[in-house]
């Protein structure tokens, strides 16, 4: 009450990660059954006070920038359907691990446990605390074997309009980020064949490729970009955002 609401809209990408390497994962038609499971609109209406559905890991403003995941929408038939081509028609149980310090999660975490149970999935939350949470994903990443074999829950803010970071850490093999163990020789040769590309029309093409390769593969889903939203004091003025989230407080005055 008395406060004026803002919100930047500052491209904060929230995503499903799989385990490409640990059954049933490791099958893309699992993964695409998931895809068509998400309850996409529910999510976005539900979980943010501000948010649109995400088509791709890649920000929206960049140039290289495609709608991918467009491929996807809510489709419980064809998960079903998709389910049954896998040889999994009864379904299974997996976890979905979250950092339980993010406000958000545990509401779409709901709603995919929800959707999916349609599809005979049964989903059991694991949120973790912020530390172990970042320590399992680590180990994770490292190979640790039994660690976070399950569903993975992410969000982070895009500082750049450009793709290669968020390829370069969660698609490629090896990647510093690349939680679902996600390796395509295509994606790969791609990336570093045009990441310091000078022809930016060939650049952007690649990256275009890139995205619609990995939409198909689904190592990851991208699910809601969040605004980055605020509540201001009448009494103060000023407040900016940059492409980062982060308040430049040197900027704030009062307002009178």
């Amino acid at each position: 009450a008395g406060f004026k609401v803002v919100n930047a809209d500052i491209p904060d990408i929230w995503r499903l990660d799989f385990p490409t390497n640990n059954p049933p994962y490791d099958n893309v038609l699992v993964r695409q059954a998931v895809a068509y499971a998400t309850p996409y609109k529910t999510i976005v209406d539900n979980a943010f006070s501000e948010a649109n559905r995400a088509y791709s890991l890649v920000n929206p403003a960049s140039p290289s920038f495609i709608p991918a995941w467009n491929i996807y929408d809510t489709n419980l038939d064809r998960a079903r359907e998709l389910l049954e081509e896998a040889g999994l028609a009864d379904g299974f149980a997996t976890d979905l691990y979250y950092d339980s310090s993010k406000e958000g999660w545990e509401d779409i975490g709901l709603f995919l446990k929800a959707s999916l149970s349609e599809v005979g999935i049964d989903v059991s939350l694991k949120p973790l605390p912020a530390t172990e949470y970042g320590e399992q994903r680590a180990a994770r990443i490292a190979g640790e074997e039994g660690v976070m074999d399950g569903l993975l829950f992410l969000s982070g803010t895009i500082w750049l309009d450009d793709a290669d970071p968020n390829v370069g850490l969660w698609l490629v093999g090896g990647g510093f980020a690349n939680n679902s163990h996600y390796a395509n020789e295509r994606v790969d040769a791609l990336h570093f064949d045009n990441r310091f590309n000078p022809d930016l029309t060939a650049r952007a093409a690649a990256y275009r490729e890139i995205q619609t390769i990995a939409a198909n593969d689904v190592p990851l889903l991208p699910l809601a970009v969040r605004g980055w939203p605020g509540a201001v004091h009448p009494d103060v003025t000023g407040v900016a955002f940059t492409a980062d989230p982060h308040l430049r407080a040197y900027l704030l005055r009062p307002a009178n």
